[in-house]
């Protein structure tokens, strides 16, 4: 949320819709409490939405938090910085996000690749992701945030402890405590769509990617899944002689965790995308 050139701005990352939201606002020139600004029977799914502020261009009234009613007088100059801005939601996937407190930042690349292209433009590792792949991104790590921000998933790794191993293999014991650590350390990452004639994943630093078909399939594939979490084992800093990538944190532990949790995680079903029947995937 914010507010651009007299303008509310808002914009929501997200396969699913919200129901029942409400805007609130303060303005310390006027009052310390806050109003509520505007409410949304629906905010849809990837919604990028403007609309004026009533008050440039009339008086208005609006219902404080406490009940009472508090007049904005018509500003066609308002600035901006005197908005300060709260979203509250009240319907079960809103509180199912709020659960989410260790989310990454993604952006995304091209990584060379060509989406104007047929075959993508490959770079050769890479090819031109399109919105297709990147909405089913956004979907992935809502799911990794809600996972990553478990207390169920802490507690399975403290249970299986002993299965967590470094770059060293399996006489360099990792900690629960340091990989629960690792999983909710703030990353910005740059998502790509992988060349499947190169590899089903890459992952690494602040890279990472997946064919078009993991991309497609990681939500209810075994295979796809483990592959998923490999590649974010690499994100966490961890080669291929770790648990985290050919070992029991990918393979069994995590991947297991995720598919066996699908319902509740935020994206529980791929029929919000439908992403196999997109009509702009590679063919």
């Amino acid at each position: 949320m914010s507010v651009e050139d007299g303008r509310l701005h808002l914009r929501f990352y997200s396969p699913r819709k919200l129901e029942d939201v409400e805007i609130w606002a303060r303005m310390p020139s006027l009052s310390d409490e806050e109003f509520l600004l505007a409410r949304f029977e629906e905010v849809a799914p990837f919604v990028d939405f403007y609309t004026d502020l009533p008050f440039l261009t009339r008086d208005c009234t609006f219902r404080t938090a406490s009940g009472r009613q508090m007049k904005v007088r018509r500003n066609p100059y308002f600035p901006d910085a005197m908005l300060t801005l709260r979203a509250a939601g009240y319907c079960p996937y809103w509180r199912t996000l709020e659960q989410i407190k260790h989310g990454w930042t993604i952006s995304f690349s091209l990584y060379g690749g060509d989406p104007t292209k047929p075959d993508g433009g490959p770079s050769p590792n890479w090819l031109g992701i399109r919105p297709v792949h990147c909405r089913e991104a956004v979907a992935l790590f809502l799911n990794v945030g809600y996972v990553f921000s478990s207390k169920e998933a802490e507690a399975l790794l403290y249970a299986n402890e002993d299965k967590l191993y470094g770059n060293g293999g399996t006489d360099d014991p990792v900690s629960a405590l340091r990989v629960v650590r690792q999983m909710q350390t703030p990353r910005s990452l740059r998502v790509g769509l992988v060349n499947d004639r190169h590899a089903a994943g890459l992952g690494g630093g602040g890279v990472f990617g997946l064919d078009q078909w993991r991309w497609l399939n990681y939500h209810d594939d075994w295979g796809a899944c483990t592959v998923m979490f490999h590649e974010l084992g690499h994100v966490l800093g961890y080669n291929h002689s770790s648990s985290f990538t050919n070992g029991p944190w990918a393979h069994e532990l995590m991947s297991h965790f995720y598919l066996n949790r699908r319902e509740e995680l935020p994206v529980n079903t791929t029929a919000y995308l439908d992403s196999k029947n997109n009509p702009n995937l590679y063919k």
